[in-house]
């Protein structure tokens, strides 16, 4: 099963529903006067940014996932499988935790929450 991580707490949701991501790019164009083309100046693309979304089995676990992210902390995402997607995050700038309870079943919960990718 999935896991994410403080590294005090850790905690398993049931799934996780939607790891969506986009690496900016930070590549720079440079307009040259005469020149119907660009100077483009290349740099790595960006670290990942999205939105990952966290099936809870209950309410107590969504609060859970819920209050790991609300603190200064960087967390640990190890995926089931899908090695790809581990990462170190952080809660992203203006981002955003979104709680709400799952229509389908009325017992479950979603978390949804904006992350920034980090290095540690």
């Amino acid at each position: 099963m999935a896991t994410v991580s403080d590294g005090t707490t850790t905690l398993t949701p049931l799934r996780v529903l939607s790891p969506e991501h986009v690496r900016p790019s930070h590549n720079i164009g440079h307009d040259v006067i005469g020149r119907a083309d660009q100077d483009v100046t290349l740099y790595p693309a960006g670290l990942r940014a999205g939105t990952i979304t966290f099936l809870c089995a209950d309410e107590a676990s969504a609060q859970a996932i819920e209050a790991l992210h609300s603190g200064a902390v960087v967390i640990t995402y190890v995926p089931d499988g899908l090695t790809t997607l581990a990462m170190t995050y952080v809660l992203a700038p203006d981002g955003k935790i979104d709680r709400t309870l799952d229509t389908q079943t009325l017992r479950r919960w979603l978390v949804a929450v904006d992350f920034q990718e980090v290095r540690v």
